[in-house]
């Protein structure tokens, strides 16, 4: 999964995310510009995919 985030100054980071780790507790990623890969714990890959799936969108009615 790619995550594109923009800033308010309009730069654009694009994330990867890769699989979780054998042990199920943490997933790869990979920040722009960069070939290092860390480790980000699971709940947050979770948070990340609902927030993809389910956008949180602003209520138009009163």
């Amino acid at each position: 999964m790619e995550v594109t985030l923009t800033l308010e100054n309009d730069e654009v980071l694009v994330i990867k995310v890769g699989d979780n780790t054998p042990n199920s507790t943490n997933h790869y990623v990979q920040a722009p510009d960069s070939t290092d890969v860390a480790l980000v714990d699971y709940t947050w890959y979770n948070e990340i995919a609902r927030l993809v799936r389910e956008p949180p969108y602003i209520s138009t009615s009163d």
